[in-house]
């Protein structure tokens, strides 16, 4: 089944262009309101649910952005793409131990490892807090502001249909492939699932999106892989501990634990994206 084409509207009820113009407009303008906040909140406590919150909300702003860009002054644009790769950057290895940690805490046999990886997640935050500042206020306002160009509500509709035909065709192509993919080119596969969903969830109301079948196996595949990825992170994890002597016997049962989930998450994944591929 082809990709709904959004520029005239899906569904039993079409959204008007200019609606769905000014629903991306709200939304931008609120995470871009919000962003200071984030970022000060991480910075100042460092805590794990504030890094993610942080994360999440560049994450949905930066496709805002994406989508807007035709429409958006492009110095403006420039920078902050910029400054958004920068904190996505600095804040990653922080969030990858946060992760690890999640999974190591529900091991009834990771006691000893957990204080080693927190005093190594509490150096590394340490070390890159100072990257995570604040977006220009000059930049900020410049995207707040609400675009004036002459038929921007079909230029964005056009822009919106554009992305969804390529991260359909880019699903369509991984989803039947993904156990043949290098790490990196299933790390973008997944990263893919994730923007697709987040187009969907832009143009439809909340209460639609809720509803939405395509949003529902995006959001299965997505978080099928990314628990992989994350049981990824938590053998990292498992194998810094692995260098200290004392803690090696415990790092290595844990290594097991994490290749058996790995294999009960392997045929997660492929049933997720079996559902999905054959809805495409």
């Amino acid at each position: 089944m082809p990709a709904p084409d959004l520029s005239k509207g899906s569904g039993p009820a079409p959204m008007n262009a200019e609606a769905r113009f000014q629903r991306w407009h709200r939304r931008k303008r609120r995470l871009l309101s919000q962003l200071p906040d984030l970022v000060r909140q991480a910075r100042r406590t460092g805590a794990a649910e504030q890094v993610h919150l942080l994360r999440v909300s560049l994450r949905r702003l930066r496709l805002m952005v994406r989508l807007g860009r035709p429409l958006l002054p492009a110095e403006a644009v420039a920078a902050f793409r910029h400054w958004a790769r920068g904190i996505s950057k600095a804040t990653s290895r922080v969030r990858d131990l946060d992760v690890a940690l999640e999974w190591l805490q529900l091991q009834p046999d990771a006691a000893e490892l957990i204080p080693r990886i927190q005093l190594h997640r509490e150096r590394v935050w340490r070390r890159v807090r100072p990257r995570w500042c604040l977006l220009s206020v000059r930049w900020r306002r410049a995207l707040e502001r609400q675009p004036k160009t002459k038929g921007h509500s079909g230029r964005l509709a056009r822009r919106i249909g554009k992305l969804e035909r390529r991260y359909e065709r880019a699903v369509r192509a991984g989803a039947t492939r993904f156990f043949a993919m290098a790490p990196l080119a299933q790390h973008e596969f997944r990263r893919t699932l994730r923007w697709w969903r987040y187009v969907r969830e832009c143009v439809l109301s909340r209460s639609r999106a809720s509803r939405d079948g395509l949003i529902k196996k995006l959001l299965a595949a997505q978080e099928a892989t990314g628990d992989r990825q994350n049981l990824m992170l938590a053998a990292d994890a498992v194998r810094l501990c692995a260098r200290w002597v004392r803690l090696r016997p415990t790092a290595t049962r844990l290594s097991g634990s994490v290749d058996r989930a790995q294999k009960i998450q392997a045929r997660r994944i492929r049933g997720a994206l079996a559902v999905l591929a054959q809805g495409l």
